[in-house]
């Protein structure tokens, strides 16, 4: 993640009552700065990243253009807004490698096949880094509070959302070879044995690896935020001063 030319930053996702006890945003605006917490946490691991990882821009973080990403990403869960529990239980902190976020504008469906159907499209295009290189990695859905409440009302589980953009996010063969991630040299065999041109390879291995996350406030949009090239999400317990774990 540190090397790559591609605009990846570590995304902090902190679930449990620590996250809220030290000032964790998790709501409106929660990607963006006003936050002392998120941004204090974001850009320590930044510095860290910098300072001792040796990963300055255009020296060793290699990054074509970078991202606003890279200065602090840190959000919490908006746990009590999500209609299917946390991604985490407990006091936990996850790392994802991620692109800045993809908004995910839908004012009109009102059912939960439109809303993912939106969220599909927007996670699927031929310039995606998580999907057609590698077909290996990772991608973050992050729903806004109102499209989740949609979603579930319909009966859709958290397993029926990551099920259906596992499905629908995607693109036909014929559509790839227009150019984008087409035919590197590190696609897994079962992307290059495709020949039909209507084949609709998927962006991750399998419905598990689509992390969905309810954060954000009122308003009808969410985010997607797709991965980079082999990285995968990695999760750990909140240890305490007094040495106690939750």
């Amino acid at each position: 993640m540190q090397a790559t030319t591609h605009p990846v930053a570590p995304l902090v996702i902190v679930n449990g009552a620590y996250g809220r006890r030290i000032g964790l945003h998790s709501g409106s605006g929660c990607f963006g700065p006003g936050f002392r917490a998120n941004a204090t946490i974001g850009r320590a691991l930044r510095l860290i990243l910098m300072n001792v990882g040796g990963a300055w821009p255009g020296r060793h973080d290699m990054a074509t253009q970078g991202s606003p990403a890279k200065f602090s990403y840190c959000i919490a869960e908006h746990e009590d807004a999500s209609p299917w529990g946390p991604l985490q239980d407990g006091d936990v902190v996850t790392v994802y490698g991620g692109e800045g976020p993809h908004n995910v504008n839908d004012h009109a469906s009102t059912t939960a096949s439109g809303i993912l159907a939106t969220v599909s499209d927007t996670a699927a295009t031929l310039g995606s880094n998580v999907g057609w290189y590698f077909s290996q990695s990772q991608l973050l859905v992050v729903l806004g509070p109102e499209h989740a409440r949609t979603i579930a009302g319909d009966g859709f589980s958290r397993a029926d959302v990551q099920r259906f953009v596992y499905e629908h996010a995607r693109l036909p063969l014929k559509t790839l070879k227009l150019g984008g991630m087409w035919g590197m040299h590190d696609w897994p065999p079962f992307m290059m044995a495709l020949h039909d041109g209507e084949a609709r390879p998927p962006q991750v291995p399998s419905p598990d690896d689509v992390l969905v996350v309810v954060a954000g406030g009122p308003g009808k949009h969410s985010s997607v935020v797709p991965n980079c090239c082999f990285s995968r999400a990695v999760s750990r317990s909140v240890v305490t001063s007094d040495a106690t774990t939750s």
